[in-house]
């Protein structure tokens, strides 16, 4: 038995087994419109929105959660998205590694003292450095992750690697 008009606004109103008339209301589109089922009926299995590959737009087939039609469809689009977009980020990264390595390299027994063309010959940039330390003396310590330097008098720098209570 099917609702007529007047039972259809009814269950709009409540769950569609609690009809005017007693008899539950069946009617597939009564439940969809229903606000006690809103969003927990999607679509008919098989009738899904086809999904599209975000790199090249061919239909995707399988699972739900899949973004890409293929393993080169997957790596071209995270190539994109880490490039263009992130070529100055890697740049800078790229540097302070550079730094960090220049200076692991010139002190490896954690204290040493260089000439600041010792630096500057092997490629290091001295305006890149992670973080500053003041001390309470005033001295400043630049760091390149836990490798750091202050300059000294007469272009000599310091080296030294970071201690635990600098922080």
């Amino acid at each position: 038995m099917t609702c007529t008009v007047e039972d259809h606004s009814k269950c709009r109103l409540r769950p569609f087994w609690q009809t005017t008339s007693g008899i539950p209301c069946l009617n597939v589109l009564h439940l969809i419109e229903n606000p006690y089922f809103k969003g927990t009926i999607g679509p008919m299995p098989g009738k899904e929105k086809e999904r599209t590959c975000l790199e090249c737009a061919d239909i995707i087939h399988g699972r739900n959660d899949k973004r890409f039609c293929c393993d080169q469809c997957r790596s071209a689009w995270h190539n994109k998205q880490n490039s263009d977009a992130t070529n100055f980020v890697r740049n800078i990264n790229n540097t302070l590694r550079k730094n960090r390595r220049i200076l692991a390299e010139l002190n490896p027994n954690g204290k040493a003292k260089v000439k600041r063309e010792d630096l500057l010959d092997r490629g290091f940039k001295f305006s890149y450095f992670t973080n500053i330390y003041t001390t309470k003396g005033g001295n400043t310590y630049y760091f390149c992750y836990e490798q750091g330097y202050i300059t000294l008098a007469d272009d000599w720098i310091a080296l030294v690697i970071r201690q635990k209570y600098v922080e």
